[in-house]
């Protein structure tokens, strides 16, 4: 797992273990399990394509999103210093959970036509709130894969999965192609944002 991080690292990923606690992950879960939340979109003009993406928005539950709030806060200085650029602030999280056969398919979070509030994207950052190996809310499938971060043109299709740790954060540039693989058995669930 750590030799994959490194990896990464190398790539121009930034990975933060343990950026979340397991506890606070676990109270993220437990206390949206049952909101059903909304089909997540696509694209500028926030359309449902499922057969682009299928995953579910679900609500941040209040006992939860001050702590989880400030948390994303605290780390904009970091991440304005590993990418080099200036950030004046973030969208609010999306927690999104995905069922066994959902999935996210190759895609950039910004992109040379992009409008609006996704043209300002600079960072994206992705944090696992459970993993396979989770007792208590396991899955299997639903890797996450980036793109493009090799300079040999021979592996310019080859996706990087990322090794899901529970807590595990990951930042990188929005134009960087990603996809989520679908999901096998169980609920996938992770937190999304993107600083600009």
């Amino acid at each position: 797992m750590e030799e994959n991080w490194k990896l990464l690292g190398k790539l121009g990923i930034l990975v933060i273990p343990n950026f979340l606690p397991p506890a606070l992950c676990h109270r993220i879960i437990s206390s949206s399990y049952a909101a059903d939340g909304y089909a997540a979109t696509v694209g500028d003009e926030s359309r449902v394509d499922t057969q682009i993406r299928s995953t579910r928005v679900v609500p941040i539950q209040e006992g939860v999103r001050s702590e989880l709030f400030q948390t994303f806060d605290d780390l904009q200085p970091q991440l304005a210093n590993f990418f080099g650029c200036e950030l004046v602030g973030r969208e609010a999280p999306q927690l999104l959970r995905y069922l066994e056969g959902d999935f996210f398919r190759i895609h950039q979070d910004r992109h040379a036509e992009s409008k609006g509030e996704i043209a300002k994207r600079l960072v994206t950052t992705v944090t696992f709130v459970n993993d396979p190996m989770d007792g208590t809310y396991p899955y299997a499938g639903g890797d996450l894969r980036l793109y493009g971060l090799f300079d040999n043109p021979a592996l310019a299709d080859a996706g990087l999965p990322v090794k899901a740790a529970q807590g595990l954060l990951i930042a990188f540039r929005p134009d960087t192609l990603h996809e989520v693989t679908p999901v096998s058995r169980g609920q996938r669930y992770t937190l999304t944002t993107w600083y600009h």
